[in-house]
């Protein structure tokens, strides 16, 4: 198995030349994107891989976002025999000989192993499929029949997919809406299409059908009315239920607003789908705060188990600020809730103790963007 990953980062290696442009100024006939991989969807692993880093500045050389080929070089040399990938890797550090042999004898370890968490395996797909289009190289191709085949493989009964926190259909980290739109691609791009095959081509299409359809079974209904998502939900009952001690089972704006905006791509979209927006737009509009700023401010640094804090925050009445949404809310009252480390749910922002404070993503704008689309569309589409 080693020496064939070795030869397919060769292959992917040899189409670029060292700052990642294609050697000779052009690309190979079956390119069909001018332009340069975008490594956003990286970030995530790269960011958890660095975490323990000051200020997350590596001590070791990297590759640069445009040598793209080197980058897509190690994410071959990291998938997994399963066609999956690891998360939590730092796709840019450019590896040496010694580091290589141990990536390739090392699959085995509990960090190494597949998984969809923190942008695993559907995130590496969606990066080499850009590379495949840039270079017009089929050296990618193997990597991305395997990794399509893992991502059907992992696809549970319930329609669903699962992260690594929780044996539950995931929606917090993206699982849902990352596999179903990497999933989504391949039945769509004829790039893909011609990787994937006729019979591989069928099955990713029934694979997407099931898992739009839970995705719609798992929106949370309250007194009979659609509202949002949760981060995890039950295979069986589909209802939410607790991931990691401090993500309960509650309403969750920021995967209710990742779903929205999937949804929200289906062209067109059908009548379950039109609902579910509906429903969950109305209840982000409804929940939004106004009058308040989470604001920073300098602290006595302290170092955690998984993160130092730097600065603390505080949540501070200020009119005319924009509107803000807490993460979390509890489906009966649907007023913001906050949770302990130890899974003890609290009311207030300021009962959470520093480490959950600066530790967690309480507060954001996230369905901003999401509702001023949807007024968009009603101006243009009364």
């Amino acid at each position: 198995m080693i020496p064939l990953l070795l030869m397919a980062c060769l292959a992917g290696l040899m189409s670029c030349g060292r700052d990642g442009a294609i050697l000779g100024g052009t690309r190979c006939r079956d390119a069909s994107d001018w332009r340069p991989p975008a490594t956003d969807l990286l970030r995530d692993s790269v960011h958890h891989a660095r975490m323990k880093f000051e200020n997350e500045a590596p001590p070791y050389p990297c590759y640069s976002p445009t040598q793209s080929c080197q980058i897509a070089g190690n994410i071959l040399l990291w998938q997994n025999p399963d066609g999956g990938w690891p998360k939590n890797k730092d796709w840019f550090r450019v590896l040496g000989a010694a580091e290589r042999f141990s990536i390739a004898t090392g699959r085995k370890a509990k960090a190494n192993l597949s998984t969809l968490d923190n942008g695993g395996t559907w995130t590496q797909l969606a990066y080499l499929a850009q590379v495949r289009r840039h270079t017009g190289s089929r050296a990618y191709d193997p990597a991305l029949r395997r990794g399509v085949d893992y991502l059907l493989s992992a696809q549970r009964a319930s329609g669903g997919w699962v992260g690594s926190d929780v044996d539950a259909i995931t929606f917090n980290d993206g699982v849902m809406v990352g596999v179903l739109g990497l999933l989504r691609q391949v039945a769509e791009d004829p790039m893909l299409q011609d990787v994937a095959g006729p019979q591989v081509l069928t099955q990713v299409r029934m694979a997407y059908a099931r898992g739009l359809g839970c995705i719609l079974r798992c929106q949370v209904r309250v007194d009979g009315r659609l509202t949002g998502w949760a981060q995890q939900n039950d295979h069986g009952t589909l209802l939410p239920v607790w991931g990691r001690r401090f993500e309960p089972p509650v309403l969750a704006t920021r995967e209710t607003t990742e779903v929205v905006a999937f949804l929200m791509e289906q062209k067109p979209a059908s009548p379950e789908v039109e609902q579910a927006l509906r429903g969950a737009l109305a209840w982000l509009a409804s929940v939004k705060l106004e009058g308040c700023r989470l604001v920073s401010f300098p602290a006595e640094p302290v170092a955690y188990p998984f993160h130092t804090s730097r600065t603390d925050y505080r949540l501070v009445k200020e009119p005319g600020a924009p509107p803000l949404w807490a993460r979390y809310y509890d489906p009966v009252t649907h007023e913001p809730v906050f949770c302990s480390r130890d899974g003890v749910l609290l009311e207030r922002y300021e009962d959470l103790t520093r480490e959950r404070r600066t530790g967690y993503e309480w507060f954001g704008d996230w369905p901003s963007r999401v509702l001023k689309e949807h007024l968009l569309q009603r101006e243009v589409h009364p």
